[in-house]
């Protein structure tokens, strides 16, 4: 009876009514409640950019321009927009009515594209029509910062780039960042060529966005405005100096240090009298960073076999690679600071040593690989064929760092100098602020750009991430402290890495095997260049039957590795092949049929039971 009224028609209106009334009673009470189940919480801000949203003062537009029409035929840029939307109202949600968000969908020719045109978002075609996907923030005053176009490959940053819009948006005036420094950043003159010099393009471009005071190295005190000290090579630094520079971390100060053992940029006035002139030496401030949990031989260079670029070796020389001369990657995907930067060159530099007793955190950003170890700083000084460093190189066996983040808890090591004032900060448990690099080359402009002069304008062409890892560095450590400690938020796209296993095992097989042929392919050309050679010396030459061995020797073995690399590209393929044909019969039959033996079990099981009610 209870079954017949529960199915009739006002049966299940009351159901309806009833469930209608708990979601809004539950909608109502559970307001502001959110569960994110995912993995790696892609739908919940860090403490960070919580942080930075409830410091904002005065309201913050953000207008969101999306080409929803154009993107009509991608679906993944369709979901990504979703995420990013989403993302967004999570900002305005925590900001209190401070952050107010407009969609836009730029149709083409409307105003609104134009506006994505003014406001300088980059449009990607699609079908024929321009698509706008990118950001754009403005303030009460009228700054505005804008992302031009996010990309779905860069997902890991989205957070991170549009806490840093905000933050930024929030600040009245640029940052301060003082810069100590014995190098010719600023330019200067030219004695040999009798020319004057340029300033740095990283400098150049340091000043359009940052206010730069410079400080001397004997200076007695930091100015208090600093955002951020920036210490480059200098040639002396005072005792009350390091003494200021010490304070300055302990109080929450940040610090981008740059210390380099061979400073090729760095040399003494070319001239006649003096054709080669000696790299000067910088000032040694390991007292300073031993407090801090480092230390740098200002005698000993990074020796990279592995990343070593080749140079030109002359008018008529084949390039030669030179082992202090690296072309390095980011150790830490997650880290900020070198993320999604591909290579940056670095030039003889120096190793940031951990010490035994630190009680900071030392985290690596950029490490040589194991084929590596240190050589004198000599050996670098005159140096007319770098191809002599490879001689006799006995590599150590482990990483070592060249630019390292130090972060945690850190003492007062320094001595306080006469008269200094009573106010003297002991340790910081909070943690300081730092990051060392042990190289000032990776700055020059040779390492990383190329200039040209375009009717009087100087065009910035890089051909390396020095500039990028350099304003990473900089942008984050001179914003907010939040901002500082956000690292890379989780993917969405989850990419299938057994696959991606096989393909790099049998990839490297075959770069390896690739690489033996065509070391035995040089082998012959110069066998046979000899040969052309003792030919044409005598007009007549008789091939031995060592050597006529030899070549066919060759060109057997040629043959078996040809065929060994078509078998390792096969079983790559196979392999590949081979997991998809599991995968497909996993969700396509054993997962429906679970299913169905599960709905079967219930479907018995119920009815068994209705049987032992009904006999009851």
């Amino acid at each position: 009876m209870n079954q017949k009224i529960l199915f009739s028609r006002a049966g299940l209106a009351l159901l309806a009514a009833a469930f209608i009334a708990l979601t809004l009673v539950t909608s109502l009470l559970l307001r502001g409640w959110r569960v994110d189940l995912t993995e790696n919480q892609l739908y919940t801000l860090s403490p960070g950019s919580k942080n930075i949203v409830e410091q904002i003062d005065e309201p913050i537009n953000v207008y969101l321009f999306f080409s929803e029409s154009v993107a009509k035929d991608v679906p993944s840029l369709k979901n990504y927009a979703q995420r990013v939307r989403e993302l967004l109202q999570e900002y305005a949600r925590l900001s209190q009515g401070k952050l107010v968000l407009h969609f836009v969908d730029p149709v083409p020719f409307s105003e609104d594209e134009d506006r994505a045109a003014e406001y300088g978002l980059q449009a990607v075609p699609v079908g024929g029509e321009k698509l706008y996907f990118g950001i754009v923030g403005s303030n009460s005053v009228d700054v505005r910062e804008v992302l031009p176009f996010l990309q779905p490959d860069k997902e890991q940053q989205l957070e991170y780039e549009i806490s840093r819009l905000i933050a930024k948006l929030s600040q009245s005036e640029p940052p301060v960042i003082g810069l100590i420094t014995g190098m010719p950043v600023n330019g200067g003159f030219d004695m040999m060529q009798q020319t004057p010099r340029q300033p740095w393009v990283v400098f150049e471009q340091l000043r359009q966005l940052y206010t730069i005071q410079e400080i001397k190295g004997d200076a007695e005190a930091l100015p208090e405005n600093l955002s951020l000290l920036m210490i480059v090579q200098p040639k002396a630094v005072s005792e009350k100096m390091q003494y200021a520079i010490e304070q300055f971390a302990l109080n929450g100060g940040r610090i981008l240090l740059f210390v380099d053992p061979f400073a090729e940029a760095d040399r003494l006035p070319a001239g006649q009298e003096n054709p080669f002139p000696q790299v000067m030496a910088g000032a040694d401030l390991n007292s300073l960073l031993k407090g801090w949990g480092v230390q740098v031989a200002m005698d000993k260079v990074v020796a990279d076999a592995e990343n070593a670029l080749q140079i030109s070796g002359g008018a008529h020389s084949a390039p030669v690679r030179h082992l202090g001369i690296l072309a390095l990657s980011g150790t830490d995907k997650g880290e900020l600071i070198s993320a999604n930067l591909e290579l940056v060159h670095f030039g003889m530099a120096g190793h940031v040593e951990t010490l035994a007793d630190a009680t900071t955190t030392v985290s690596p950003l950029f490490q040589s690989s194991t084929d590596s170890a240190l050589l004198p700083r000599s050996q670098f000084e005159f140096l007319p064929d770098p191809s002599t460093l490879a001689k006799n190189f006995t590599p150590g066996g482990s990483a070592l760092n060249v630019a390292v983040r130090i972060n945690g808890p850190a003492k007062a090591t320094m001595p306080a100098p006469e008269n200094a004032q009573n106010d003297r900060r002991e340790s910081i448990e909070t943690g300081i602020n730092v990051v060392v690099v042990a190289d000032t080359d990776v700055l020059t402009d040779r390492y990383w750009v190329q200039v040209q002069n375009f009717f009087g304008q100087r065009i910035a062409q890089p051909f390396a991430d020095n500039g990028n890892f350099v304003f990473n560095a900089v942008e984050q450590m001179s914003g907010s402290s939040d901002l500082i400690n956000l690292r890379s938020r989780g993917q969405f796209a989850r990419p299938f890495t057994k696959v991606e296993e096989l393909r790099r095992q049998a990839e490297q097989s075959f770069y390896q095997r690739e690489q033996e042929l065509q070391n035995r392919l040089q082998e012959t050309e110069q066998k046979l260049a000899d040969l052309e050679k003792r030919l044409n010396e005598s007009g007549n030459v008789q091939l031995s039957e060592q050597e006529v061995q030899a070549l066919n020797d060759f060109q057997q073995e040629r043959l078996r590795i040809r065929k060994a690399l078509r078998d390792v590209q096969l079983q790559l393929n196979q392999n590949i092949e081979a997991l998809g044909t599991k995968l497909k019969v996993i969700n396509i039959i054993l997962v429906p049929l679970a299913l169905i033996l599960i709905a079967a079990f219930l479907a018995m099981s119920q009815r068994q039971r209705r049987k032992e009610r009904s006999a009851d």
